[in-house]
């Protein structure tokens, strides 16, 4: 394998920025068109109520730590709408069937 020259490296590290950078602002706009969506939101609201969010993870067994990476994870994704419009993230989080949100 060739050893590659600093200035290669560089270049290389620069156009993998620049890739990462342009995905990045890609998602972001996605996300941010995705938002303004009513199907949108009501799918994620779905989403988000079916990764127990809000809810305890503990059981008592082992299946703590699945409820536990399944909120993770579905904080994760809220997250990322919410930097993107912290508004309409919130709206995700409202009911959208006419459910009780008390329970």
């Amino acid at each position: 394998m060739k050893k590659q020259e600093p200035e290669e490296q560089i270049k290389e590290r620069k156009e993998t920025l620049e890739r990462e950078q342009a995905k990045n602002l890609q998602l972001h706009r996605d996300r941010e068109q995705l938002l303004k969506q009513p199907a949108f939101q009501r799918v994620m609201a779905d989403l988000i109520a079916r990764g127990g969010m809000f809810q305890s993870v503990m059981t008592g067994n082992s299946q703590t730590y699945h409820l536990s990476g399944k909120q993770d994870f579905t904080r994760d994704i809220w997250a990322d709408y919410a930097k993107v419009n912290e508004d309409l993230a919130f709206d995700l989080l409202k009911p959208k069937f006419g459910e009780n949100i008390n329970g």
